[in-house]
């Protein structure tokens, strides 16, 4: 398996780009001002870094542009987490209108974008873009950068294999971790796009960031410009 093939075209998308609720739910939101400024919200720094690598690689990105708080774009209708708690409450109706006005436009536009710019290249390499709490339940995470991907996908699996190395070898000491601190392979928008394109024609991965890195702006361009530098050689 050959992992540096030059057919690759990079589309990226923004799964919790925001935490932005619109005007028609503000008021379900007007007691947890306070929760939409945490993590829970939106992933700190995943916009600025999508914008950054959109511009640069360059190739088209998909942001999401409401908070998941409302409705998590990342997740499957069946998962019990594809509502939060403040919005699992509503009718049947209301939450069918959210997924038909917010949770399915931006499935479409990633599905869309992959699929056009498989016309003009022979294979897709889709990089969704998040980041994580450095602690969660009183737990310190031990990861810097987590690369999500499917194990049993060949070409992911060499492309995540040679990816960490050029990271670690980039900046030695950071904690890169393969599908940590989640699993690439159940769920995910990823995931969803893998059941409908093969390994030779579709890569996918979620690239997971401490949020730590996005506290501090020139660690957060230098760790930008580390992911953008790598990326580069990789494909």
């Amino acid at each position: 398996m050959n992992a540096m093939r030059k057919d690759f075209q990079f589309v990226l998308s923004c799964e919790h780009a925001s935490n932005k609720i619109p005007d028609a739910y503000e008021t379900h939101f007007q007691h947890y001002r306070d929760l939409l400024e945490t993590h829970r919200a939106y992933d700190l720094g995943s916009a600025g870094l999508t914008r950054f690598l959109s511009e640069q690689l360059p190739a088209p990105a998909v942001l999401a542009l409401w908070s998941r708080l409302l409705v998590d774009v990342n997740r499957s209708l069946y998962r019990r987490t594809l509502f939060s708690e403040i919005t699992k409450p509503l009718s049947k109706e209301a939450r069918q209108r959210i997924l038909t006005e917010y949770y399915d436009p931006h499935q479409q536009a990633v599905k869309k974008t992959v699929f056009e710019s498989l016309r003009q290249k022979g294979a897709i390499f889709h990089l969704a873009l998040h980041s994580f709490t450095p602690v969660f339940n009183g737990i310190k995470r031990d990861v810097d950068i987590g690369i999500l991907y499917n194990p049993e996908r060949a070409t992911e699996r060499a492309l995540a294999l040679q990816w960490r190395k050029l990271i670690q070898k980039t900046r030695p000491g950071l904690l890169v971790k393969l599908n940590r601190p989640y699993r690439g392979k159940p769920d995910g928008i990823c995931a969803r796009l893998r059941k409908e394109l093969p390994d030779e024609r579709y890569v996918g991965f979620e690239l997971e960031i401490n949020q730590k890195f996005y506290r501090d702006t020139k660690e957060a361009e230098s760790l930008n410009r580390l992911i953008l530098s790598t990326l580069s050689r990789l494909i």
